[in-house]
This record gives structure tokens, C-alpha cells and sequence, in this order.
């Protein structure tokens, strides 16, 4: 890895990988097969169904967060008896 200087902001820095053709030849075919299932899986959905999906992901996603940041706020007071 090599660290090279953001070009706006001073305060980081952007880690580059240093092998990369080895890096991907060792990773792509890990993801191929999950590449190949997930192509399968879109395919047998119109785009507007697609849309759709994504929609609710999303929309469930935000709702987890936010019921999980209340779950963390929440302080149990101690139960008596």
C-alpha cells in the first residue's frame, strides 16, 4: 500500500494499493460466482421492479438505523421488586 496526499483536503490521505494486477487476479474469481448469481437473480426483474425493490430496501434500512440509534439511546431503569 502507498499513502498519497488527498488533492483537496489536506487532512487525509488516499491508501493506493501497490500490486493491483495482483490484487484482482486473486480477488475476481472469488466474486465471479456471486457476480453470476446476482445477474441471474436481476434478471428475472423488470426494471421498474427493480426500482421498487430498492426502494424498500432502502426505506427498511433507514427505519433499522433509526429504531437501532433509539435502542442505544434507551436506558433501563432498574425494575423494582
Amino acid at each position: 500500500m502507498r499513502r498519497d496526499p488527498h488533492p483537496t483536503d489536506r487532512r487525509s490521505v488516499i491508501i493506493q494499493p501497490l500490486h493491483i494486477t495482483k490484487l484482482q487476479q486473486r480477488v475476481r474469481p472469488i466474486f465471479k460466482s456471486l457476480q453470476q448469481s446476482m445477474a441471474g437473480i436481476t434478471s428475472r426483474y423488470t426494471a421498474g421492479e427493480l426500482e421498487l425493490i430498492s426502494t424498500f430496501l432502502r426505506e427498511t434500512t433507514e427505519a433499522l438505523h433509526r429504531e437501532t440509534v433509539k435502542l442505544r439511546q434507551f436506558k433501563r431503569t432498574p425494575r423494582k421488586g
